[in-house]
């Protein structure tokens, strides 16, 4: 609630992002794509960046779903290479198929 205050235009992103529509992003848990495989977290949002430029997939990587963990945003030292069972949670208008 106070961010929304300090930061104008949040709510609205965060009503689009919580509200399941036509029209609106959601949050998605997808499994890893396998090209993407030992790489670190930063190529995976460059390889979504390229599919985006080359595909019909439009989805944003926000993080990774690790076992027990949940990586956010995190740093490539953070969460290391991304392994076999990982899972990318992404912002995207539908659930996407990598």
């Amino acid at each position: 609630m106070t961010q929304c205050a300090v930061t104008p235009g949040i709510a609205g992103l965060y009503d689009d992002l919580l509200t399941f529509k036509k029209n609106t992003n959601e949050i998605y848990r997808i499994e890893l794509p396998a090209e993407c495989l030992g790489k670190r977290f930063s190529e995976l949002s460059e390889w979504f960046l390229r599919e985006r430029a080359e595909s019909d997939l439009c989805a944003i990587p926000l993080g990774i779903s690790r076992k027990d963990q949940t990586f956010i945003n995190p740093t490539d030292s953070e969460a290391g290479p991304l392994q076999e069972g990982d899972y990318v949670f992404v912002i995207a208008d539908a659930p996407p198929s990598p």
